[in-house]
């Protein structure tokens, strides 16, 4: 396994006290709800029409959305994800649109957190979505 990276102390080196790597975070919606709002559910599972959030345990950051759908959600039609902090929308969002397996990312936007804070994904379908099989994932960079 890895540990954490060694910091030179001078003649010796050790381990860093506070290194904390990425976390790899995920969220999954099984099939689509056209035309509604609906919120992932961590892993994979039905989106619910209430948010469901994830404690997150120390301040960091939220990175790289990435965004998979076995199925797009149809011709001219958008869906869009936005990640949501404290039930408050974050400029960390996507959207996917076309017909059959459809992805896309957004790795420019990093909001940053505090400890305790709340996450959560709003999943936004559009009019005729048959988007399905959807899963989101995104990076945590504690501080």
């Amino acid at each position: 396994t890895y540990g954490a990276p060694l910091i030179d102390k001078g003649m010796r080196l050790e381990e860093a006290d506070d290194y904390a790597p990425a976390c790899l975070i995920i969220f999954g919606i099984a099939e689509a709800s056209a035309g509604a709002t609906r919120y992932a559910a961590p892993g994979f599972a039905t989106g619910q029409t209430s948010e469901l959030k994830v404690s997150m345990p120390r301040a960091g950051k939220i990175r790289n959305l990435r965004v998979w759908a076995r199925t797009g959600p149809g011709a001219a039609i958008t869906d869009t994800i936005t990640v949501r902090i404290q039930g408050v929308d974050t400029a960390l969002t996507t959207t996917i649109t076309g017909t059959g397996a459809q992805e896309n990312k957004d790795v420019a936007n990093a909001p940053s957190i505090v400890a305790d804070d709340d996450l959560s994904v709003k999943y936004v379908f559009g009019a005729s979505s048959i988007a399905e099989g959807i899963t989101m994932s995104m990076e945590w960079t504690p501080a």
